[in-house]
């Protein structure tokens, strides 16, 4: 009887909470699924969190919300509790958007010292800058770094921004979907030059002691992020990673230098939906 009542009740909250998030999103998509100025963002309550984060009212940053509260960047299995033994310190976050991805890892690991989130689009950028003033305020002793780059294989690429995943498919976010790529026509067709940061700069700057996660979400991008340079993949203790081959012909090989730079690595690899999990098994094991 007792494990009756037990599951009817968790039942029952797990219902609450589908019903409450269902009413929360309601209420804060007022402008539907629009790319939004980043002064149009207001200061929200995080829901079954004692987090403040501010959002734009649109279908975009409130479904980051629901990405955070599922904590979608990794997976409680025994890769994710031996990453949590070897206590990473540096949290490089990839197309952070507005910040939430790097809160549910920041979360996680309270081991964390540096957090380093780049975010290429303006607007989002500004949003991100916001909740790293705010969030800063709750972790005193962690350095939140927002930069406003696009990451790439190449720190002197030159980088331009492509037509979006939600124009490309009509279905996707609009603020969360932005791509961007190396064009070597930029200066023919006077186009804006995007600043970039070599990510393998990035590792050849920290300490060798350091344990550094990195998570990637960059619309397809990843394909140039991983075409050269990848030395750093091989450092890193755990990699997580939106891939995007399935959502446009224009990313039929976008995760094909990724795979082939984790096969040269030594991963355990952790799937879920279209995000992969990647343990570094010589720096969680064999060290």
């Amino acid at each position: 009887m007792r494990r009756v009542i037990s599951k009817i009740l968790l039942m029952s909250k797990s219902l609450f909470r589908l019903v409450y998030l269902r009413v929360w999103q309601n209420k804060n998509i007022s402008a539907g699924n629009i790319h939004m100025k980043a002064a149009e963002s207001k200061l929200v309550k995080i829901p079954f969190s004692k987090n403040q984060v501010y959002i734009r009212p649109s279908m975009s940053d409130v479904a980051r919300v629901r990405e955070y509260g599922t904590s979608i960047y990794f997976s409680k299995t025994y890769l994710h509790d031996a990453l949590r033994v070897s206590k990473p310190t540096i949290l490089i976050d990839i197309g952070a958007n507005i910040g939430l991805s790097s809160l549910s890892l920041i979360e996680e690991f309270n081991s964390l010292k540096k957090v380093i989130a780049i975010e290429a689009e303006e607007e989002n950028f500004g949003v991100l800058q916001s909740n790293f003033r705010l969030w800063s305020k709750r972790f005193p002793n962690l350095l939140l770094e927002p930069m406003h780059a696009v990451a790439t294989s190449d720190g002197d690429a030159k980088m331009t921004e492509q037509t979006s995943l939600a124009e490309l498919t009509g279905n996707n976010s609009a603020s969360g979907t932005f791509r961007f790529e190396a064009d070597s026509t930029i200066e023919a067709v006077n186009s804006k030059v995007l600043p970039s940061i070599s990510i393998q700069d990035l590792f050849d700057s920290f300490s060798p002691t350091e344990s550094v996660m990195v998570k990637i979400d960059i619309e397809g991008g990843e394909e140039y992020l991983m075409s050269q340079n990848t030395k750093w993949v091989r450092a890193a203790s755990f990699i997580t990673m939106e891939i995007h081959d399935r959502f446009h012909p224009v990313m039929l090989n976008s995760s094909m230098n990724s795979i082939k730079a984790l096969a040269d690595g030594n991963f355990a690899i952790t799937p879920s939906d279209d995000v992969l999990h990647c343990y570094n098994r010589d720096k969680l094991f064999c060290e």
